[in-house]
């Protein structure tokens, strides 16, 4: 079967083969657009009806969309919803027994009564069954209802459901049309009907004509019920012919394709919709047929999951639930914010277009840059990017040329140009010469040991058109060619590293802004496109082991390969944390795209990542405020922009709450916490340099001031934790309460959040405390490459690292449940923590090696975390993003291969804005801090929330 391998199942008017799906590829797209601007319930309602595949064996997935599995609980909702809207919520269904058996399957989704469920099932109903909420009727199973009418009605919820035994579309059909016309038209309509003429006709021609010019009949009534009315024509399922009964053998599969053949081509071009989707779900599930004709329950189960999404979908809009729904409208703080990230955008390509246009009129022209040494020999020049003359732009005008706002001069060369055009340049050429004599005294004035190479390698030439090389000499002079002018300075090289020093920052130039801005915007663009249109597809998650495990196999045999020496040999150092952020981020990412939260052990394990990264926090911060470094308020500002940045502009993009990214919120506020608890009194002493300056020693009232704090810390924790009263008290306080609460003004989520892992953060300035004792007092020693523990000890710590890293299994066993297992999992999370981190760094050929591909990973984690909700995954990550329809290895490799991009791309302009929205001097980043939180609160006002 092909549904197996994933194609799509084949329509009755002809096979449909893999070489036909770039056609449907490029028709989506254009139903995309069509759906974008109409608001998207049409083209996802024929997707609806229309095709899918199955996931596994029996999971049906429609095409380009996605459905929701309604319980009985969802399904009287709709009903009741829309009966609070003064709608009727009257589903009437014709046709022979096949269409009997979705009335049987939908009454015992809806029905209340026990009673009523049962008797659903056997597959026997009276004749007429009211169902009232203080009484329950017992009700009968006669046969001789079979192939009569049957009735459900509710009259709280307005809900009647009719089914009309007619084995043939004829008169009678048409004139309860008629009927519904004059009175009260179902909501629903559904017509089914064939196998009857096939049977009593023994499949004759005469039978296939009247079977048509009865459809079209019934399309010309149905044509004027209103458009409130949906109306469908369920195609005819395949038959298993050696499970049919003697007298029902000549209804062959051939047969019913020419009446299901007839049957759309009358009904394509009218208003009655052809349910399609049923037949090739019958199609994939034919040994389900007992009886070789009627379908089995799991099978009709799939039918009515279609029609309620159908026609429950746009009354509760679902997160899960885009098939047939309504896309929701924009806010005047999403155009707002799109106008200025598109203006930003329009600057950008003005720029690139004008460097582009001046490039051109170059002519070829050939330049190259020296420094100014009247500039460099100044204490301080502005690194922002440099040009030629006051416009900025480069001259042309033979050898003129001044100095750089850089500190750089631009000088024409002779290289690559003819020799009749060389003759008016050597005046320039004298200049250059003159220009490095200088340089190279100026250097050499200096102190540079390495001061210029060669001429060859300063004067390189810069084609104006592409950029092509650059070479750096050894006194940190950039010598490049075949790039713009206008771009050099962010490419320039810099000089030879020196001591970090905190308080020096350089300011990026106007220009570099305006770049990192316009393309924030497009990536904006693409977030909403994604998102919230429905341009692109977007289909239901699915688990399975193998689909959870082989990527992550595969990333783990990536990981050891690109594996690397480094020169850290401390616990913990950066590089290793980097690598421990990247694979944890790649499980959570798995773990999100294939729906593993619904596999209680998979959950577990999650939580201890998520738990790990705070961990990590409080390890970090309370590291550095330990060595003595600035914790002033511009440190605290830049750690904030940087992990908030994002978040913030897609709320405002994408329309949502600032709890919807729930790990910004969360660490965002453990490290406002832990960092006032390092900054309040009693404040950290700077250490002190000891004997052999290696490791700097702490006085010993820093322990003393760290004990104090962190009992202060766990008792704030544990008052919040023991009255949930007292904790909505608190952050449902104004102005914060539009950070913690949900759409719906819910606490509970971040009340959820919270609690899990406050402890995590305080586990890890512990352990951080722990370790620095350690070593001070000379019980540990990681400044070498070597074991931090050897002999017996060193087996003994491993076998304990080992139970400890496996103890969540234990809590699996025995918890039992979700909700079991989190209430103790802040406890004792941090005992395979603990584990992880002794066999991480106890063998010394291990601390020094890291896998630079997951570094890499954990170097860009946040946006990772942050990007997947819209651009990898979908519907808010209730699905899974589609570009690439029918191929679902090459729509991942392909959306993962944009998400990654997009992540780097937005990591890098994060680090480009935050000196600038952010500066290094503290009274301007508090003027741009309140200037932020100004425009926040303007944006609460107007969205009500104050």
């Amino acid at each position: 079967m092909g549904w197996l391998g994933g194609s799509w199942l084949d329509l009755p008017e002809g096979d449909l083969r893999r070489d036909q799906n770039w056609e449907g590829f490029v028709v989506s797209y254009g139903t995309g657009l069509r759906q974008s601007r109409t608001g998207g319930r049409g083209d996802s309602c024929y997707r609806l009806l229309s095709k899918g595949r199955f996931q596994g064996s029996n999971i049906w997935q429609p095409y380009g969309c996605m459905i929701h599995s309604y319980s009985h609980e969802d399904s009287r909702r709709c009903m009741r919803y829309a009966a609070f809207l003064k709608q009727d919520n009257h589903i009437a269904l014709v046709g022979d027994s096949r269409i009997r058996q979705l009335y049987y399957s939908l009454v015992r989704q809806v029905c209340v009564s026990p009673v009523c469920v049962s008797t659903a099932v056997q597959l026997f109903f009276a004749q007429q069954i009211t169902v009232s909420p203080s009484s329950e009727e017992t009700l009968p199973t006669d046969r001789a209802a079979y192939h009569e009418d049957l009735h459900y009605q509710e009259h709280d919820l307005r809900l009647r459901i009719d089914f009309y035994w007619h084995t043939k579309i004829d008169q009678t059909v048409l004139s309860r049309v008629h009927d519904w016309k004059a009175g009260s038209p179902p909501s629903l309509l559904v017509f089914g009907s064939g196998l009857h003429y096939i049977r009593d006709y023994n499949g004759s021609s005469e039978a296939l004509h009247d079977y048509t010019s009865n459809i079209t009949l019934l399309v010309e009534s149905a044509e004027s019920l209103p458009e409130t009315s949906h109306v469908l024509w369920m195609l005819q399922e395949p038959v298993l012919p050696e499970r049919l009964e003697q007298q029902k053998a000549h209804i062959t599969n051939r047969l019913i394709d020419q009446y299901n053949r007839a049957a759309m081509q009358v009904l394509s071009p009218s208003r009655v919709q052809v349910w399609s989707s049923a037949r090739l779900i019958a199609q994939g599930s034919l040994s389900d047929f007992a009886d070789g004709m009627h379908a089995g329950r799991t099978t009709v189960t799939s039918y009515i999951q279609i029609l309620l999404n159908l026609y429950c979908n746009n009354y509760l809009n679902f997160d899960d639930g885009s098939c047939c729904n309504t896309r929701e409208g924009f806010t005047t703080t999403q155009i707002t914010s799109f106008v200025a990230l598109c203006t930003c955008s329009a600057i950008m390509i003005c720029l690139s277009l004008k460097q582009w246009l001046a490039a051109s009129h170059q002519n070829g022209h050939s330049y190259i840059i020296c420094p100014d040494t009247q500039l460099l020999g100044s204490s301080t020049y502005d690194s922002g990017g440099f040009s030629s003359n006051s416009s900025g732009e480069v001259s042309s005008s033979g050898s003129s040329c001044s100095p750089a706002r850089s500190g750089y001069v631009i000088v024409p060369s002779d290289d690559g140009l003819p020799d009749d055009h060389n003759e008016h340049h050597g005046a320039s050429n004298t200049q250059a010469s003159q220009c490095y004599e200088s340089v190279s005294k100026h250097e050499g004035s200096r102190g540079f040991d390495g001061g210029v190479e060669s001429s060859g390698n300063l004067y390189q030439d810069m084609n104006l058109n592409s950029y092509s090389s650059t070479a750096k000499n050894e006194s940190g002079l950039l010598c490049t060619s075949g790039h713009n002018l206008q771009q050099l300075p962010q490419q320039q090289a810099a000089p030879e590293p020196q001591k970090p020093n905190s308080s020096v920052q350089i300011q990026p130039s106007l220009q570099t802004i305006l770049r990192a801005l316009g393309k924030l915007g497009l990536i904006m663009g693409y977030f909403f496109l994604c998102d919230r249109t429905g341009l692109f597809m977007k289909e239901n998650k699915y688990f399975s082991q193998l689909n959870f495990w082989f990527p992550l196999g595969y990333m783990l045999a990536l990981g050891l390969f690109f594996t690397e020496d480094t020169s850290h040999t401390r616990i913990l150092h950066r590089d290793m944390t980097d690598e421990w952020k990247g694979w944890m981020q790649l499980v959570i990412l798995v773990y999100h795209m294939t729906g593993g939260s619904q596999k209680l052990p998979i959950y577990l394990h999650v939580r201890i990542f998520v738990s790990a990264y705070l961990f990590l926090t409080g390890f970090g911060h309370f590291s550095y405020a330990w060595s003595g470094r600035d914790m002033g308020v511009v440190r605290y500002c830049q750690i904030m922009f940087r992990m908030n940045f994002l978040t913030v502009l897609l709320c405002l993009v994408m329309n949502r709450p600032y709890q919807f990214y729930y790990f910004v919120p969360l660490v965002s506020f453990w490290y406002t916490v832990i960092y006032v608890t390092l900054v309040l009194p009693p404040v950290l002493l700077k250490p002190r340099a000891n004997n052999n300056h290696i490791t700097p020693n702490a006085p010993t009232v820093n322990y003393l001031y760290s004990i104090v704090k962190f009992v202060g810390l766990a008792g704030f924790i544990t008052l919040l934790f023991l009255s949930e009263v007292f904790f909505e008290k608190v952050f449902v306080l104004r102005p914060w309460k539009a950070l913690f609460v949900t759409t719906d003004d819910d606490i509970h989520e971040w009340w959820f959040r919270w609690q899990l892992d406050r402890h995590s953060v305080l586990y890890g300035a512990v352990f951080a405390l722990l370790y620095r004792a350690a070593l001070q007092f000379g019980m540990l020693d990681d400044t070498s490459n070597g074991n931090l523990v050897t002999g017996r000890l060193a087996g003994l710590l491993a076998v304990l690292a080992t139970a400890c890293v496996g103890s969540y299994g234990v809590l699996v066993h025995y918890c039992g449940n979700k909700r079991d297992c989190n209430q103790v999992h802040p406890y004792i999370v941090w005992i395979p923590i603990l584990g992880y981190i002794i066999l991480r760094n106890q063998l010394g050929m291990l601390r020094t090696r890291y896998s630079s591909f997951f570094a890499w990973f954990g170097r860009i984690s946040l946006e990772l975390f942050v990007c997947q909700y819209h651009i990898w995954l979908a519907a808010d990550t209730h699905g899974v993003l589609v570009l690439v329809p029918s191929y679902p290895v090459a729509n991942v490799l392909l959306t993962s291969f944009i998400f990654l991009c997009v992540a780097q791309e937005i990591f890098e302009i994060t680090n480009v804005l935050l000196p600038f929205f952010v500066p290094n001097n503290p009274w301007r980043a508090v003027r741009n801090l309140s200037i932020f939180l100004f425009v926040l609160l303007t944006l609460a006002i107007h969205d009500g929330i104050f």
